[in-house]
């Protein structure tokens, strides 16, 4: 289990937690006009939200995995470029790579 922070340019931080052996699925965003909460968020279904307005309706029938298979297999056959490229990946390694590095040196890294 692992906790992180991550600074943007605008001046933003995230707060985050990843865990290999903690059952966390939480997203939670405050600003200054209100907030929004999803928990249960990262389960294929079943996502429940919250805001400083009221509820968030989810359409729970969704499964994004069941959409990005499909995808890959019109690639395949129709021999496209999937919507979701390896460089997209190579970005969220790069991420994962910063925060290992920063725990490493105990400093602030800079995502390559």
């Amino acid at each position: 289990t692992i906790y992180f922070d991550l600074e943007f340019a605008s001046g933003l931080i995230a707060k985050c937690i990843s865990s290999y052996n903690k059952n966390i699925s939480r997203l939670r965003a405050e600003a200054e006009k209100g907030w929004f909460e999803i928990s249960p968020a990262f389960y294929y279904s079943g996502q429940v939200g919250n805001t400083s307005d009221g509820p968030m309706n989810f359409d729970n029938n969704f499964v994004e995995q069941i959409a990005q298979m499909d995808d890959f297999a019109q690639c395949v056959q129709q021999n496209k470029i999937s919507k979701v490229s390896g460089e997209e990946g190579l970005k969220d390694m790069r991420v994962v790579d910063a925060i290992y590095r920063s725990l490493t040196s105990g400093k602030k890294e800079k995502i390559m």
